[in-house]
């Protein structure tokens, strides 16, 4: 039942964005959109498997593909990695992850991409002492701004991943700059 409302929103969104040429309201209903699907896909994982559990690698996966695919209006060359363990996490968590890679994807293209034609997101899960999850989210986009500081950045997603981490997976977030090029998000959490 909760993946056909979530079904009939994403449709209804869909229909808005149709009915709007503004591109910061186009924006804003795709941003929107990606939200919704992303939490689709969760429950249309569980339902599959009809557990109460999600193996986040192939969440990940859809997710990113997800957002991929509705986020790149330019048809840009975008690629993905995803490294490590398929750990599996209790379907509260999954939605947060998916909502957290989500966010961090959208991220990645609006501002990490925004003027290259080619990019590459890696995502790195890392099994950690006392049952703790590391996931790594690294782009080789344009990086962070001088003196970024993610606890002063206003973005709406950013502060989403935050919230998402802090209060759903009792975790921590930081954002720094990768190695290289590019940004670096790391999310710790218990399993």
């Amino acid at each position: 039942r909760i993946k056909n409302n979530l079904q009939a929103i994403a449709g209804l969104t869909t229909m808005q964005l149709q009915q709007t040429s503004d591109p910061e309201t186009t924006s804003l209903i795709l941003d929107n959109l990606t939200r919704i699907r992303s939490i689709s896909l969760v429950h249309q994982l569980l339902s599959q498997e009809d557990v109460k559990f999600v193996n986040l690698v192939p969440m990940m996966r859809k997710v990113m593909e997800m957002v991929l695919q509705v986020s790149n209006s330019s048809h840009k060359n975008f690629v993905y990695e995803i490294h490590g363990e398929d750990i599996k996490v209790s379907s509260q968590k999954a939605t947060s992850l998916a909502l957290v890679i989500n966010e961090l994807t959208t991220n990645s293209i609006k501002h990490g991409f925004a003027n290259a034609e080619s990019g590459t997101i890696m995502i790195r899960l890392l099994p950690e002492a006392d049952n703790r999850i590391v996931l790594e989210f690294i782009d080789n986009g344009r990086g962070l701004p001088e003196g970024f500081c993610v606890e002063l950045y206003k973005s709406l997603g950013l502060q989403l991943v935050s919230n998402l981490v802090q209060d759903d997976l009792n975790g921590t977030f930081s954002l720094a700059p990768a190695d290289g090029n590019g940004a670096a998000a790391r999310i710790e959490f218990a399993a």
